[in-house]
């Protein structure tokens, strides 16, 4: 996923903005990131660190439940969708 991002940016920013663009993603990355561990840490000094554990994996099988269902898989898949997706090829391959 990384390298995906960084290349999408690197090929959609102009030269001049590059350092920018690639500040502004990182600090998009990493507050979130830090921003959890801090939660983390905080809950497991209230919590038990095995309910946070089975809690976690609750959410991982919910969310894999979410994607695999057929509704949701037809979400944005629509015409409108069908042409983005086709000017995105369009675009990558020039």
């Amino acid at each position: 996923m990384s390298v995906a991002m960084v290349t999408t940016r690197q090929r959609l920013t102009p030269a001049r903005l590059q350092g920018r663009a690639a500040a502004a993603s990182n600090v998009a990355v990493t507050v979130p990131q830090m921003a959890s561990i801090a939660a983390g840490a905080a809950l497991v000094a209230v919590v038990d660190y095995r309910w946070v554990m089975i809690a976690a994996g609750a959410i991982l099988l919910l969310c894999a439940l979410a994607l695999t269902t057929p509704s949701s898989r037809r979400l944005g898949r629509g015409e409108a969708g069908l042409d983005e997706g086709r000017e995105a090829a369009a675009y990558a391959s020039s």
